[in-house]
């Protein structure tokens, strides 16, 4: 059973600039919520007790929102979940930032949420996926098919060839079009086993010289099964402006509980 979950949070959110030179685009509203109240609420819906954030030394307001806002001002979100923070002292990629929570999770599967996609679903998807795991009992991402325009932003998989199989062969991070395997993109929503943790010790800075993440999904591949967990659902990329527009949009014309 997995019960913990890692969320990172000390990205830099240019994109957001200049709002978020003071406020964390994590905290950005979708509509009238927080959206990492909407993430941390979706990871206890699907049966999370424990929620690692990663964050970064320069987004204290981070800290005072779990502090103050989630623990005392909205204690009924976080009375059933045990919610601590880490700092990652230099941004060194997401990789690194799941690194940073070994001692919190060692040997446990776990899952880790993205804060920049935000996904409707009366069942959450997380639990949809921890669901699969049981059965599975291997590594997972979610992925969605894409236009080949938006292929550049994301990690794509090469998908297994073979009939019914949910395998991934391999990962390529934000591909040209014509270097894409696939138009299957990971969306920010992962299951691992606890061996990623040596794959990401191991990893050496490459683009960006940070800790990639598909490195060592890839590597993890060579070792074990990585399934796909195609996502069917409402999703939305707030890492953008008009992402966080589109998404508190669909949010006012919907029911607000299918998060």
């Amino acid at each position: 059973m997995i019960t913990k979950a890692v969320i990172p949070t000390a990205g830099l959110g240019t994109r957001f600039h200049p709002v978020t030179k003071i406020i964390p685009k994590e905290l950005l509203p979708v509509l009238n919520t927080p959206a990492l109240e909407i993430i941390i609420q979706e990871a206890i819906n699907s049966g999370i007790e424990e929620i690692i954030i990663v964050n970064s030394p320069s987004k204290p307001l981070i800290n005072i929102f779990i502090e103050n806002y989630l623990k005392n001002l909205n204690p009924s979100i976080a009375k059933n979940v045990d919610i601590s923070i880490i700092i990652q002292e230099k941004p060194l990629g997401l990789g690194h930032a799941i690194l940073q929570s070994y001692n919190k999770i060692q040997n446990d599967p776990f899952a880790v949420l993205l804060p920049d996609d935000i996904i409707f679903s009366k069942v959450p998807l997380l639990r949809q996926m921890i669901n699969k795991y049981s059965e599975l009992q291997s590594s997972m991402l979610c992925v969605k098919s894409n236009p080949n325009h938006l292929l550049r932003h994301y990690g794509v998989i090469e998908p297994s060839r073979k009939e019914n199989a949910t395998n991934i062969d391999y990962i390529i991070e934000k591909p040209n079009i014509d270097e894409a395997p696939s138009d299957l993109c990971v969306v920010g929503r992962y299951i691992f086993t606890s061996d990623i943790f040596n794959q990401l010790s191991h990893a050496k800075p490459t683009k960006n010289n940070e800790i990639q993440l598909t490195d060592s999904i890839n590597n993890l591949i060579q070792l074990q099964s990585v399934h796909q967990f195609l996502l069917a659902e409402p999703h939305f990329d707030i890492g953008t402006p008009m992402g966080l527009i589109s998404a508190s949009l669909y949010r006012s014309q919907n029911d607000q509980t299918t998060i």
